[in-house]
């Protein structure tokens, strides 16, 4: 829709709060000295060394299993595991260390599984990913869906069940990598799928209202029932300058590149807020299209995706879009030795090698705070 067919946006009469956090978990901003892996896989020590700790945190959990010392055993070996992997996998050259990689986030699936259901992963169980033989274009590189650890991880993720023999392409799936957005774009490979937002609580007329900033708003132009379902809570609005300025400091040069929205629903506004109900809402709405938390970019605070089909709605976000990435790459390793030797002097290759430097740590983060059950922010002083 055109900006001059848009509504103006409302007046902030009474103010706005800029630090609100919308997203399924709490956040917890952290600084360390320490390398930010370290300090991921501390959290999940203190879990995984200390029993008493560890059974306490298994048994609080909403979702606790019946038999707390078998989840405790099986999430302490996986964790160990999942750390030895990595610590290899980081001396390793960006051609060999996916292998390791991937076994370090089978390893923290497995873990994040045995939390509520340590009889699924007790037992041998498969990947849950296939790649079989690969065709000769890239660009036809695909990953296949089937049961095992990945399609439980999935679901709980998303809370969707995976259609069974799904296909992912491959080079759609670095489209939802942070990591590499300008690389997939430089290399002419794709354009990025993640929208970055930004979300403040208005207040006009002693009524509250939520407004989103989102950047790359147009990726979802080509998804009309996801659109559909965002605009039956949110209203796209025409906001000035000044306003965006204001509300979101977005100069003026770089409003054209933002979307701004409305919530359709206002709430009371009182001296003692309790902004839970509020916001619980928003991140209802924009559950399907969650991708992750930003932690590295002070005018970005969550990012939100595009699904990767919408018959049905299958969302993607960025920890899973990762995982199946890596997944494909240790393929090659394992199998493919000679087509990864191949490709090494194509755009594709140095694509796959920022890929693999730089997304596992993104993962590690995403993948920690999921056990954890709190979005712990760490950034280094």
């Amino acid at each position: 829709m055109a900006a001059d067919e848009l509504r103006p946006a409302r007046r902030a009469d009474g103010g706005f709060l800029r630090h609100i956090t919308i997203a399924p978990r709490p956040r917890i901003g952290l600084h360390t000295t320490r390398p930010i892996d370290e300090e991921l896989f501390a959290a999940l020590a203190y879990l995984a060394d200390v029993p008493a700790a560890g059974k306490q945190f298994i048994a609080a959990r909403a979702k606790a299993p019946a038999n707390v010392d078998l989840a405790f055993e099986l999430f302490r070996a996986f964790v160990r595991q999942a750390k030895t992997f990595w610590l290899a996998a980081k001396e390793l050259h960006p051609r060999a260390g996916p292998l390791n990689y991937y076994y370090s986030f089978l390893n923290l699936a497995k873990a994040y599984i045995a939390l509520d259901s340590p009889e699924i992963v007790g037992m041998r169980i498969q990947h849950g990913l296939t790649c079989g033989d690969l065709p000769d274009e890239f660009a036809d590189h695909a990953v296949r869906v089937v049961d095992g650890v990945f399609p439980q991880l999935y679901t709980r993720v998303t809370g969707v069940v995976l259609p069974n023999a799904l296909l992912i392409n491959v080079l759609t799936a670095l489209g939802y990598a942070s990591d590499i957005t300008y690389e997939l774009q430089h290399a002419q490979l794709g354009e990025t799928k993640l929208m970055c937002g930004m979300g403040r609580i208005a207040v006009s007329n002693n009524r509250m209202f939520a407004v989103l900033a989102l950047r790359n708003y147009d990726v979802l132009h080509a998804f009309p029932v996801t659109t559909a379902l965002l605009n039956a809570s949110f209203e796209q609005v025409r906001m000035s300058n000044q306003a965006a300025r204001a509300l979101f400091d977005v100069y003026g040069e770089h409003v054209r590149h933002y979307a701004f929205l409305e919530t359709g629903k206002d709430y009371d506004f009182a001296e003692q807020l309790d902004l839970r109900p509020m916001l619980a809402d928003c991140y209802d709405v924009l559950k399907p299209l969650y991708s992750s938390y930003a932690f590295h970019a002070d005018e970005t605070e969550f990012m939100l995706a595009p699904p990767l089909q919408e018959h049905p709605i299958v969302p993607m976000s960025e920890i899973l879009a990762i995982y199946v990435v890596m997944f494909y790459l240790s393929h090659l390793v394992r199998y493919f030795p000679a087509r990864l030797e191949a490709m090494l002097e194509s755009k594709e290759a140095w694509v796959i090698e920022r890929f693999a430097l730089g997304a596992p740590e993104t993962f590690l983060r995403q993948m920690v705070n999921l056990i954890l059950g709190e979005d712990r922010i760490y950034r280094t002083r």
